[in-house]
């Protein structure tokens, strides 16, 4: 029971750690196309695209495949305000890149909303 616990405690650790790792880097992204720094921002994005895909496995063990699929598209889209920069920028689709990102923040505080430990969740 005692093991039980301490998994579950150092699991929660671990993804209040990660959400908080990636919405540091999506703040810092949204900062730079905030100050119109595209190319700052999309190497920022490299950055949190290589941090999930290293946290996303583990995520996997405790978060809904819904909610793991909704953010992968979210990254997708803004992945897409990245490769499609010409478009992007000729179209000033800033107010949709923040709406994405901001989602995504949301989704990622509501998981670890979701999955704190509490003691109703262990009784």
């Amino acid at each position: 029971f005692i093991l039980i616990i301490l998994c579950c405690v150092l699991f929660s650790y671990f993804l209040e750690f990660s959400v908080t790792d990636i919405n540091k880097i999506l703040e810092s992204i949204n900062q730079n196309m905030s100050l119109k720094k595209y190319d700052t921002a999309k190497i920022n994005f490299k950055k949190l695209k290589s941090l999930w895909d290293k946290k996303e496995k583990i995520f996997e063990l405790q978060v809904g495949h819904n909610e793991l699929d909704e953010i992968n598209e979210l990254l997708a889209e803004l992945e897409a305000f990245f490769n499609h920069k010409d478009i992007f920028l000729k179209k000033d689709e800033y107010d949709e890149f923040f709406r994405v990102s901001y989602k995504l923040s949301f989704l990622l505080n509501h998981i670890i909303e979701k999955n704190k430990l509490n003691f109703e969740t262990i009784l």
